[in-house]
């Protein structure tokens, strides 16, 4: 026992540490100063089919209040000069270039990458080789969603009862983003707590890692 033990310890020190995770953003999304970023950070713009490092422009949208009294804390909007709808930041694997999408779906779009029809897996190919993104539900308070890579299925997303509220998952992109012949996605899902999050998969790995994330309410 103690020998595995060892074995094991010695190679999880030999492994490398996998990259921190990095931000994703909606571009002209609203930020609270705990997710600010400064200006002039540069990032990588989502333009189409094409990754590119721009720099940010920070506009501050001030503090107030409603006619109800409720307070609404300054935010910053974030600025790129592309037509883009998400932003990359401190995500070592993407570099700028030509990326290959096999579906795309807009941030403002209704019902397309909808994964909530069970058993209705949305399919996708990247270097000729097919994959599939479905999701399994228990409940609507209780569900999962997958990539599917041949006999391989791989955990993407989960919601657990205990959230307390109803959720649901919308696929926003598939494709090749950092060039590699793998399968990479973009998912929005969540119920009171929602995220948007890229996966990256790579050659030799056991499946997707999650290289991008940004969290917020449901309720927003």
């Amino acid at each position: 026992m103690l020998v595995l033990m060892l074995s094991w310890v010695l190679s999880q020190a030999g492994a490398p540490a996998a990259p921190p995770v990095g931000r994703i953003f909606p571009a002209d999304l609203e930020l609270l100063e705990t997710d600010a970023l400064p200006q002039g950070t540069q990032v990588l713009a989502l333009c189409g089919k094409e990754l590119k490092e721009v720099p940010i422009t920070v506009k501050e949208v001030e503090a107030a209040r409603d006619e109800e009294g409720l307070h609404f804390p300054a935010k910053q909007r974030l600025l790129v000069p592309c037509a883009a709808e998400l932003l990359f930041y401190k995500v070592p694997e993407l570099k700028p270039g030509t990326v290959q999408p096999s579906l795309e779906v807009s941030l403002e779009a209704t019902g397309r990458g909808d994964l909530s029809h069970e058993g209705t897996p949305l399919s996708f190919s990247v270097g000729g080789k097919d994959y599939k993104v479905q999701q399994e539900s228990k409940s609507p308070v209780e569900f999962r969603v997958f990539l599917l890579d041949g006999k391989q299925k791989h955990l993407l997303y989960e919601l657990r009862p205990e959230e307390g509220r109803e959720g649901d998952a919308t696929l926003l992109w598939a494709g090749d983003m950092n060039q590699d012949g793998r399968p990479d996605v973009i998912l929005m899902a969540g119920g009171e707590n929602r995220q948007i999050s890229l996966f990256l998969s790579s050659k030799g790995s056991k499946g997707p890692r999650k290289a991008a994330t940004y969290e917020y309410s449901g309720l927003d």
